[in-house]
């Protein structure tokens, strides 16, 4: 409500908002099966793993670092 939503329509913006998050991450499925699948036809699935791995690692340490300082400069 704080953000300009009245309560009658706050459930509505919630729900529609979740959705859309799900549809989103929904959309990137078949993006990741189609990589899983060349990769494995490449005969490259160790190598796949091991980029997934620094790809998550990556982003994961990316966000932890933003945050954390962000507690301190805020």
């Amino acid at each position: 409500m704080e953000i300009g939503f009245s309560g009658q329509s706050l459930f509505q913006t919630l729900l529609l908002f979740n959705v859309g998050i799900e549809l989103a991450q929904l959309s990137l499925l078949p993006i990741i099966f189609s990589l899983i699948f060349l990769f494995s036809k490449m005969n490259l699935r160790n190598e796949f793993k091991i980029i997934s791995a620094f790809a998550i690692g990556g982003i994961s340490s990316y966000w932890f670092i933003e945050r954390t300082l962000n507690l301190f400069i805020a």
